[in-house]
């Protein structure tokens, strides 16, 4: 018998790492999620997690982490699968190791009876799994997942990933004027330190300096085409229309990806109507998730540019922060900035918010009696 009552339990795996660590932040005294479990590498087993990150962190206070999950002591995310799943209802994945690991350990928590909400890329090309970004495709995509658990043999485990970090810096943009039917999309993404897992101070090379990524780029220009896809016969096929051409850099700063949109779109509209169709997205609304940004689009105007430093961290880092819209009438070229926090919004935030949205549809649920 399922009770909905309950808070849903969760473990952590990869709870020591960056986003691992800003994934802990935002869950503690979460009113619907309680960490009950942790789990690392062999390196951290056994040590309680205030004795595994104390070197790593580098603001007070372990970053705002409770003392009840800074207390808990971490498990080997490899050797303790059995006692693991035997805690929980679900796990969150951020585990820093090879693709082929990656697929053969969350496939044995899935085949476990759990749900994997994974920040890894390792699955994301796979057209049974779901890559979300909760209000584009959150609620379409999910119906992937009875297929899902017949290709796995699972009566309710299963996995559910989250896109490229610079991905959502401009995804939510996009969805808000599809209707409007956008082609021809260009984009240029500066990418902060930590989406590679770093201090800014610690990596001596980007100090005054940007540095190309090319295969971030590919993801960038690759990725969407799942999310804007359809799904059919309980699998997800690609928007092949959809054609994005991306180049990305990293920035020596700490947090945030900017991006610079530029765009036509195929239906008649103007700024006006752009900017109006930022102010009435909200898809989420109805389910009232204790993560979701309201509104999640935050149009700054058409002469304010996002930055960094005054809007990163606007809505807890969970919303899509943009401005200076501007339109080319001679070219019918738009373009637009738009700023994410990569490490809430783009990885640990993104995760928490698809588990809650996954709990509102019922695919998360307590098993506890």
């Amino acid at each position: 018998m399922i009770n909905t009552n309950k808070k849903i339990r969760a473990a952590f795996l990869g709870a020591t790492g960056m986003v691992g660590r800003e994934g802990l932040r935002i869950l503690s005294n979460h009113p619907k999620i309680d960490i009950v479990a942790l789990a690392a590498g062999p390196n951290s087993a056994g040590k309680r997690l205030k004795d595994s990150i104390k070197d790593r962190v580098q603001e007070p206070n372990f970053n705002g982490i409770s003392d009840s999950i800074l207390n808990l002591v971490v498990k080997n995310a490899t050797d303790d699968i059995d006692e693991i799943t035997s805690e929980v209802d679900f796990v969150f994945s951020a585990l820093d190791l090879p693709d082929g690991k990656i697929i053969e350990l969350e496939k044995n928590y899935a085949l476990k009876e759990v749900v994997v909400v994974s920040n890894n890329s390792a699955y994301r090309p796979y057209n049974y799994v779901p890559t979300i970004v909760p209000e584009v495709n959150g609620e379409s995509h999910i119906e992937v997942l009875p297929n899902q658990r017949k290709i796995l043999g699972t009566d309710y485990g299963c996995i559910v990933v989250k896109p490229n970090c610079a991905a959502q810096s401009y995804m939510g943009i996009l969805d808000a004027i599809k209707h409007f039917d956008p082609y021809d999309i260009c984009v240029s993404l500066s990418q902060a330190i930590s989406g590679s897992g770093k201090y800014l101070n610690d990596v001596e090379e980007i100090q005054g300096n940007q540095m190309a990524l090319p295969g971030e780029a590919r993801k960038s220009e690759n990725e969407p085409k799942k999310i804007f896809g359809s799904v059919k016969n309980g699998l997800i096929i690609p928007n092949e229309t959809l054609n994005i051409q991306a180049i990305s850099y990293r920035a020596p700063v700490q947090d945030g990806h900017l991006a610079n949109i530029f765009f036509k779109t195929r239906k008649n509209t103007d700024p006006e109507s752009i900017i109006k169709a930022f102010n009435d997205y909200n898809p989420l609304e109805k389910y009232n998730l204790y993560s979701a940004p309201n509104p999640p689009i935050n149009y700054l105007g058409d002469n304010v540019f996002p930055s960094i430093k005054k809007h990163v961290n606007n809505q807890g880092g969970m919303e899509f922060t943009c401005g200076g819209l501007s339109y080319n009438k001679e070219s019918g070229i738009y373009q637009i900035s738009g700023l994410t926090h990569n490490l809430v919004r783009g990885a640990a935030g993104g995760a928490i918010l698809t588990a809650e949205l996954l709990i509102a549809k019922d695919i998360i649920q307590s098993k506890s009696k």
